[in-house]
């Protein structure tokens, strides 16, 4: 138990030691900030960007009875985040065409918190949504079989008198 601790241990100090590399030095509060005042939030692409995504969200809450449309939407959701790397290096050699400023580092920051982040939320709340309705399905199907049982047992007591 005291070696898993130690690696645990040496582990999260590893992490803490290369955020503070990564980010100069600076707190997680600056990093963000520094992110935010970075980007032109008045971009087109990026206003219709967060404007789909919104979309998308509205989409999911109003359809979360509707399990098959659920699905589409969240494996749909789930293949455009696979090829987020691969939109990142389109976007990356055509900027120009599109954006005043270029945000597609090859590492892919940009493009994970403004494109992927989001998305992944919205993909969370598809699969909480999933499960609450598996959930709710197998209670009423347990409450079906106790309803059959319960007349079963009814239709025994009754042969047996």
């Amino acid at each position: 138990m005291d070696e898993i601790t130690a690696i645990l241990e040496h582990v999260t100090g590893e992490v803490r030691k290369k955020f503070q590399e990564m980010s100069d030095g600076g707190s997680i509060k600056d990093s963000i900030l520094a992110f935010v005042h970075a980007v032109d939030w008045t971009e087109p692409w990026i206003l219709a960007l967060i404007c789909a995504h919104m979309l998308l969200f509205f989409v999911a809450i109003f359809t979360r009875r509707r399990n098959n449309l659920q699905f589409v939407l969240f494996f749909t959701i789930l293949a455009t985040i696979y090829f987020a790397e691969t939109i990142n290096k389109l976007a990356g050699k055509h900027w120009k065409q599109f954006s005043r400023q270029h945000y597609f580092d090859p590492q892919g920051v940009f493009i994970s918190v403004i494109f992927s982040g989001p998305l992944i939320l919205i993909s969370l709340i598809l699969l909480v949504n999933s499960l609450y309705n598996l959930t709710q399905l197998i209670i009423e199907v347990k409450r079906a079989e106790l309803r059959v049982r319960s007349k079963q047992q009814a239709a025994e007591d009754k042969k047996v008198k």
